[in-house]
C-alpha cells in the first residue's frame, strides 16, 4: 500500500511539472536497479552471505553498472525522451 501511494505523489508531481507519465514509471523503474549494496536486492544478499561473492568486489561491480546506468541516462535516454516528446 505503500508503494502505491510513493507512485501517486511522483505521478501528481509529474502531471504539475508537465512530464509524461511514462517517464516517470520508466525512471522509478531504472533507478531500481541501481544498487549499491548486497542488501538491496535478496539475490545479491544470498550470494554475499554464501561467501561467493566478497564486500570489495561487489562494491566496485556495482558502483561501475551504476555510473554506466547513470551516464546512459543522461546521454541516451533523456535525449531521446525529450525526441519522442516524453519530457
Amino acid at each position: 500500500m505503500d508503494n502505491i501511494l510513493k507512485i501517486e505523489t511522483f505521478a501528481q508531481i509529474a502531471v504539475s511539472l508537465g512530464i509524461s507519465l511514462i517517464a516517470v514509471v520508466m525512471i522509478l523503474l531504472y533507478s531500481c536497479e541501481i544498487l549499491i549494496l548486497p542488501y538491496q536486492s535478496a539475490g545479491n544478499l544470498i550470494m554475499y552471505s554464501f561467501g561467493l561473492m566478497p564486500m570489495k568486489d561487489f562494491v566496485k561491480q556495482e558502483g561501475l553498472k551504476a555510473v554506466i546506468m547513470i551516464i546512459g541516462f543522461i546521454f541516451v535516454m533523456y535525449p531521446l525522451w525529450n525526441i519522442f516528446g516524453l519530457m
